[in-house]
């Protein structure tokens, strides 16, 4: 999911990723800014992870959805048809629906992998994002030593974005 994707399905009670999920927040490439909530939801984002996706254009994928705290589950995908299956039997069965949301949530932690730790370079995300203006985001990448390849490709993502684009979306996150 992508851009204003994320927007409209961000706030769903139910965020489920597998190994072939891919997200990412697009705008700055193409000129425009993170709308459709995308400013509220990544400025929630720990770790100023929020500031790196909305500057960057990067993706994450996999596992690394859940880790950012964008999903909530991580099931496989050879396991989607077996948890809808499992969800339709559930919602036809007869009977009292009381504890239906119960059984909802049970059912996806059946199939739900455990997921933990970090998103890749997350520490140095925090350490170099988390600044008061753009420009210094972009000061501190350049003058970063511990960090390089991780530096050289996110100046690269920045340098092939809008600049107005960035400058907005880092004032709106």
């Amino acid at each position: 999911v992508m851009g204003g994707g994320v927007g409209i399905s961000i706030h769903a009670p139910i965020t489920i990723a597998t190994e072939k999920t891919v997200f990412a927040m697009p705008e700055a490439k193409i000129g425009l800014f993170t709308d459709v909530a995308g400013g509220w939801f990544l400025s929630r984002l720990r770790n100023s992870l929020g500031y790196y996706l909305g500057l960057t254009s990067a993706q994450l994928r996999g596992e690394d959805v859940v880790k950012a705290g964008i999903a909530k589950y991580f099931v496989e995908s050879s396991q989607l048809e077996n948890l809808q299956k499992d969800l339709e039997d559930l919602a036809n069965k007869n009977g009292p629906k009381e504890n239906l949301e119960k059984e909802v949530y049970a059912i996806l932690s059946n199939y739900s992998k455990q997921v933990s730790g970090e998103v890749p370079n997350e520490n140095a995300i925090q350490n170099l994002f988390n600044k008061p203006s753009f420009s210094e985001i972009v000061e501190a990448l350049k003058e970063d030593t511990e960090n390089k390849e991780f530096v050289e490709k996110t100046l690269k993502q920045i340098g092939a974005n809008s600049p107005l684009s960035m400058k907005v979306i880092f004032e709106q996150i």
